[in-house]
Order: C-alpha cells, then structure tokens, then sequence
C-alpha cells in the first residue's frame, strides 16, 4: 500500500505523464530493436538501401518492424505464461490470493 501512495503521489504531481514515461518507453521499445536487429546489420542494409526513400529500404525498414512486433509478442507471451503457472502453483499450494 505504499508503494500505491507513492505512486498516486508521484503522479498528482506530474503534469504530463505521458511525457515522463517517454525514456521508459524508448528504453523498453529498443530492446526489442536489439533482439530484432543485434549487430546492427539490417539498419545497414537500410541505410544502404535508401532508407525510408526507396522501395527496397521501404520493405527493409517494414521486415525489421515485423521482426521487432513478433519480439514483443514473444515477451508478453512468456509473461502470460509465467503468471499462469504462478498462478497454478499457488492454487496447488492452497495459496490462492
């Protein structure tokens, strides 16, 4: 509970939230970037391309968009099953919250 507290404090305070969870956002979108893209190699392939002003840097940039969406999916999916057998395993405990 207070840690709840501090959060409903912290964010009474704040006028724009959505500001102030902008480095938390961009720290967590790359590292789906870095599983999709670890050296680097297909922002390379990009830049080489063209980037976003040719056909080919245009189909580059969208493959590299999927791979990363298919990381975060991957995440939430193992979160999702975490919690399920969290949740088993209290349940078999007799520990049901």
């Amino acid at each position: 509970m207070i840690a709840a507290l501090g959060a409903h404090e912290r964010w009474a305070r704040c006028a724009d939230p959505v500001a102030a969870t902008e480095p938390m956002r961009r720290g967590f979108d790359a590292r789906f970037v870095k599983l999709a893209d670890p050296d680097g190699a297909r922002k390379k392939a990009i830049d080489a391309a063209g980037g976003a002003d040719s056909p080919e840097g245009r189909q580059l940039i969208q493959q590299l968009n999927t791979s990363i969406e298919h990381h975060r999916k991957a995440y939430f999916v193992r979160l999702a099953l975490a919690s399920a057998a969290a949740r088993k395993r209290r349940k078999k405990d007799g520990k049901n919250q």
